[in-house]
């Protein structure tokens, strides 16, 4: 279960993949520690980061998790982001966990790209999702402005209420549980 949880984790966190059909290093331990992949590299030198970039990474970076162990449920899109994917990790039977692998996937297949394509893309939180949440907002009295469109549009203060932070944040993960049921997990970071 802590393997699990962990995965988990490190998915949410950094979400593309693997380890490229370009990069053949002879041992796990070269692959870990060269940085980032060709394929990463190769994404970065596009013109436009996109969906499609994206798409190439994190199946990059499921590669390089499946290598170190694990098996990948397919990817859904993160409803609270628009952009990035969601997907859970299991220890694959039978199969060694390799963590120093897995630690390396995503900045080695992940990051930088994800980085970059939010930059060029900014996540919006689907606009059925916003408007439950602007309605539980409105049921408890809490105060928005409307014109939300990403998670920490809801916290402009960098020195916010912290009862108000862990209110809002309980109404995001309550509206996504309700509208999206069947998400391997909820991210709401900002």
């Amino acid at each position: 279960m802590k393997a699990l949880h962990t995965a988990s984790i490190i998915l949410a966190t950094l979400l593309l993949s693997g380890c490229s059909a370009t990069d053949t290093p002879s041992t796990d331990s070269a692959r870990i520690d060269s940085g980032p992949s060709a394929a990463q590299r190769a994404l970065l030198t596009r013109d436009t980061i996109g969906f499609d970039e994206y798409k190439e990474a994190f199946a990059n970076y499921s590669r390089c998790i499946e290598d170190a162990g694990y098996t990948m449920t397919p990817p859904v899109l993160n409803p609270t982001d628009g952009r990035r994917y969601l997907s859970r990790l299991d220890p694959t039977p039978g199969k060694q966990i390799n963590t120093e692998l897995e630690n390396s996937c995503d900045p080695r297949e992940l990051s930088s790209v994800e980085r970059e394509y939010l930059r060029q893309n900014p996540p919006e939180i689907d606009p059925v999702l916003l408007s439950e949440i602007f309605g539980q907002l409105t049921q408890k009295n809490i105060s928005f402005t409307g014109n939300e469109k990403q998670i920490a549009d809801f916290f402009p203060n960098k020195n916010e209420d912290q009862p108000r932070v862990t209110e809002v944040t309980a109404i995001i993960e309550q509206a996504t549980r309700k509208l999206f049921p069947d998400l391997p997990y909820i991210r709401t970071g900002f």
